[in-house]
């Protein structure tokens, strides 16, 4: 099943780092296909384009701590489910809604310099999911605009449109509280 993205790598040592990869998170990976398609060839299938999209930019994988290749491949491999789901048609494309900005922050807070990271967070957790994961991209994978909208099967336009919706979501977050006199 992942012979096709072995195939992809230029050397030895990326195809035994990707192939003991696979052997360790294929299980969790499978699962997850399997409990958004309920079909094993679909899920099988999911899983083999999974790690056709991580070969396609090896760089950036093979940078990557253990913890964050899995967080990785978790988000492609939901973006190839849902880019699976939409071509069957049984997917409708939810519409980006804004978050409405988390009052509960005091200005003393802010001007006393407690706004602590956790909050801002644990705003960023509530961003709406597309806008959340085309940030973790961006800011934590360091992934380029095209590289992010190649990901998650958009245009680079809207790639750049949901990291900047989201920057302008956690600016308002932050800046909401300062301007709440």
């Amino acid at each position: 099943m992942i012979s096709a993205a072995l195939a992809m790598l230029n050397t030895e040592d990326e195809q035994n780092t990707l192939s003991e990869f696979y052997r360790e998170n294929k299980t969790r990976l499978y699962a997850i296909a399997i409990s958004k398609l309920k079909n094993k060839e679909a899920a099988e299938d999911a899983l083999q384009e999974t790690f056709l999209n991580i070969v396609k930019y090896p760089k950036t994988f093979f940078a990557l701590d253990a913890h964050k290749k899995v967080s990785y491949a978790i988000l492609i491999i939901k973006h190839v489910i849902s880019n699976m789901l939409k071509k069957s048609g049984k997917y409708i494309i939810e519409e980006l809604t804004d978050t409405v900005v988390d009052d509960a922050i005091s200005v003393e807070e802010i001007a006393a310099g407690k706004i602590a990271a956790e909050r801002i967070k644990e705003f960023i957790k509530k961003l709406p999911e597309a806008r959340r994961e085309a940030l973790n991209l961006k800011v934590v994978y360091g992934l380029s605009n095209a590289q992010i909208a190649d990901i998650l099967g958009i245009s680079e336009a809207a790639a750049r449109k949901r990291i900047s919706d989201a920057y302008r979501l956690i600016r308002d977050f932050i800046n909401g509280g300062l301007n709440d006199a």
